[in-house]
């Protein structure tokens, strides 16, 4: 049943996000972009990146980039709130270069931020009045954005707006904000055209010639008297506006949205000169299985319509099968394995192609490249790159990469995934659409690593070079580096904290990478970013306003032998130094099995996280276990934090106020286990947790022998409510002893 409120709720997502705002100039961002590198002795050389940017980018495209966030709520059953939205954002040097619109966004940002909050607790309400969990449907809302056009003229941005409260079917609308990149102010309809009343005839006689049968017999009557006074929803690319009708405006729901398209060619009067300019290589970036209208041949007549989108019979791949439409013919690519798609279509000097990006699950993608015919779609490359993406630490709170969005196929910022020192890095560096097959191609040599990736710290002295003299030298152990360049194969280039530029050699054995004949993981480990807050949340997510919630991460590897491994952080402020000594042991062991397991062709690992809350604590339960094994379930580790006391409740704690110790639980599982006819010899490992009545939960690994030389590692658990044994995997504390499940701690999941 929808409310009142909901629906308001609804409207002032849809309505706000992205609306016009009066803004003063501020200071430009600094623009601290790594420079181009000299190819000859690969070190940075000034003004060449400018150089070629500015001849590929004399028609002034503008480059965006967004992000997605999200907020969710779990029950016993999956899923009950989701709020999905979107940032945009400037590149640091269009920033620089159109302060006002950069500020613009900044500002419609933080609003969309807020708006997201209002609605989390509008569904928080509904919620508790018509509870979704064990449905299978819940409540959400997502919002994403599409560039249709971004150049010094105007920028131009499709909204793709659904949501689902209940009832027979949710809401969607597509809505069209439009800017002047000098001003930062939203673009009037009567800005871009010269006649509004033309228009109206245009987009009238239109509408009734193609949905003759759809469209309100009041609307037909009303239709001037109303457009004249709200105008249009609407968009521009570089060929036709194009006008949106959303559900119920002048049809029925089963209508669905309706667009009108405005050419420039058959209507050049009604459209100001500037606008109606066209660079002869674009991109325009397309929703899933929503047609874009185009013209591969402006000779025989008539337009035509493509749509990508993906299909999958696999859960663990949402993107299983791509499919391409052109002029109602399918073409089907099957095997992807992708988790995410993100497609643009592409005009080199009058041809026409899709690029489709397909995410892996490690967080790396590849480009697949099809060239678009009047009845056909042909394949014609494939590469292991993706756009630039930069994971977003100012709002950790909501999480999230800004991904580039290309609309300049002559200068495409791509990354490449590396691995030459401890884990998978980052690098990216200028691309060109090929104009014989659109297939990107770089002149550069050097990859720029991207500004996102960890600081690193030296384990062991390490030899390395000064790449502008050769000279070698030693940097001791605990040296800290930025990574900048490297050629993705032999060398990485970094910089010290005191400005140095050096060179790390790498050799690559057996996909093994060693500096001086040691493997690389034992040289270095990652200086981890500050997850704390300049500013908490204005929400509070029923837990302490130190500890808001919880991230949660799930990785898994899609070869013979899969891990799947979860990261469980509290977030608090920066000043909680309890918090980042708990938040420092956890990634400690994170670390650890990432490293090792994850990328491992012959060994797999789970290691699961187990988030519970009470009113009082914060419990961080970890269960591990290294596969092929025999003889064991594995071992469980667990932090607590006492909200009370604003302290970590250690397990020595826990012990001395239960008034046990491990040999006193050892000897209450040896008794338990003796009525089975077995025998407790062992505590392999041990944690706890605090339940809701504030006495603590103690969760054991023990090794239980069932006849003499044949044990085996179980789990068990110990409480004033008895022993229980849990002798299957994977372990999960949250049914052990009532429903402690995440609750307002797993509020978001990232893949």
């Amino acid at each position: 049943m929808k409310k009142l409120s909901l629906l308001l709720a609804v409207m002032l997502i849809v309505l706000a996000l992205f609306g016009c705002t009066k803004v003063e100039k501020t200071d430009a961002p600094k623009d601290d972009t790594p420079k181009a590198v000299d190819e000859k002795n690969d070190t940075p050389k000034e003004n060449d990146t400018q150089d070629k940017e500015d001849k590929s980018n004399e028609f002034g495209f503008i480059t965006l980039s967004k992000c997605q966030r999200m907020i969710q709520e779990w029950g016993d059953n999956g899923p009950t709130i989701e709020v999905n939205w979107q940032n945009i954002r400037l590149s640091d040097e269009d920033a620089e270069k159109y302060p006002l619109l950069s500020e613009s966004f900044e500002v419609k940002n933080r609003e969309n931020d807020d708006l997201a909050l209002e609605a989390k607790e509008e569904y928080d309400r509904l919620q508790q009045e018509y509870p979704s969990d064990g449905m299978v449907w819940y409540y959400f809302s997502n919002i994403e954005y599409y560039v249709q056009r971004a150049d010094k003229y105007i920028v131009s941005i499709l909204s793709d707006f659904s949501n689902y409260t209940g009832g027979a079917h949710g809401y969607y609308t597509n809505t069209g904000y439009n800017y002047f990149p000098e001003t930062g102010k939203e673009a009037e309809l009567t800005d871009v055209i010269t006649d509004k009343d033309a228009l109206d005839k245009l987009v009238y006689d239109r509408l009734i010639e193609s949905n003759p049968e759809e469209i309100f017999e009041e609307n037909r009557e009303s239709f001037y008297e109303t457009y004249n006074e709200y105008s249009y929803n609407w968009t521009i690319d570089y060929n036709k506006l194009t006008v949106y009708f959303n559900p119920y405006e002048v049809a029925s729901f089963a209508a669905g949205i309706i667009a009108v398209d405005v050419w420039f060619d058959e209507n050049p009067e009604l459209f100001r000169e500037e606008f109606m300019k066209a660079p002869s290589s674009y991109a325009i970036e397309i929703p899933w299985h929503v047609p874009h209208t185009f013209d591969m041949d402006k000779t025989d007549g008539r337009r035509d319509t493509v749509s990508v989108g993906a299909y999958t019979d696999d859960e663990e791949y949402p993107v299983g099968e791509l499919c391409i439409s052109i002029n109602g013919n399918e073409y089907v690519e099957s095997d992807m394995g992708g988790m995410d798609l993100t497609s643009l279509v592409v005009c080199i000097e009058g041809k026409y192609y899709v690029y489709a990006e397909i995410g892996k699950y490690d967080g790396s993608n590849y480009l697949c490249i099809y060239e678009l015919k009047s009845g056909k779609v042909e394949k014609v490359g494939q590469i292991d790159v993706g756009f630039k993406k930069l994971w977003d630490y100012e709002n950790i709170d909501y999480g999230g990469y800004y991904r580039e969005i290309v609309n300049n196929p002559k200068s495409m910022n791509l990354e490449n995934y590396f691995w030459l020192i401890d884990s998978k890095n980052t690098a990216y560096r200028r691309y060109s659409a090929n104009e014989e097959n659109a297939i990107p191609k770089s002149d550069e040599t050097v990859y720029n690593v991207n500004e996102d990736n960890y600081k690193k710290v030296t384990l062991r002295d390490i030899t390395v070079t000064t790449p502008e003299n050769g000279k070698e030298t030693t940097l001791p152990e605990g040296t800290e580096l930025t990574l900048k360049y490297t050629d993705c194969e032999t060398y990485i280039d970094a910089l010290s904290d005191d400005g140095t530029l050096y060179r790390i050699t790498v050799e690559k054995r057996d996909n093994i990478t060693y500096i001086d004949g040691v493997d690389t993981f034992e040289c270095f480990s990652d200086v981890m970013p500050d997850y704390g807050f300049e500013e908490l949340p204005e929400y509070d997510y029923d837990a302490s306003i130190d500890v808001p919630y919880v991230l949660y991460e799930e990785v898994y590897e899609s070869n013979a032998l899969p891990s799947k491994i979860e990261l469980i952080q509290l977030i608090a402020d920066e000043n909680n130094e309890e918090v980042n000594t708990i938040n420092g042991e956890i990634n400690e062991l994170y670390e650890y099995y990432l490293y090792n397991y994850y990328y491992s062709d012959e060994e797999s690992c789970d290691f699961l996280a187990w988030p519970t809350a009470t009113d009082r604590y914060l419990n961080a339960v970890v269960t591990h276990i290294v596969y092929p094994t025999y003889g064991t379930y594995g071992d469980v580790t667990s932090w607590v934090y006492d909200k009370q006391t604003g302290k970590q409740y250690t397990l020595e704690e826990a012990l001395a106020d239960a008034n046990i110790t491990r040999e006193g639980l050892l000897s209450q599982f040896d008794d338990a286990v003796s009525q089975w006819g077995g025998k407790a010899n062992a505590l392999n490992s041990l944690a706890f947790r605090m339940l809701e009545n504030g006495k603590p939960q103690f969760l054991a690994g023990v090794e239980i022998e069932h006849a003499p030389g044949d044990t085996w590692v179980y789990f068990m658990t110990w409480s004033d409510g008895g022993i229980e044994n849990h002798d299957s995997f994977p372990f999960d504390p949250s049914e052990v002893d009532g429903d402690f499940a995440c609750g307002e701690l797993y509020c978001q999941t990232l893949a």
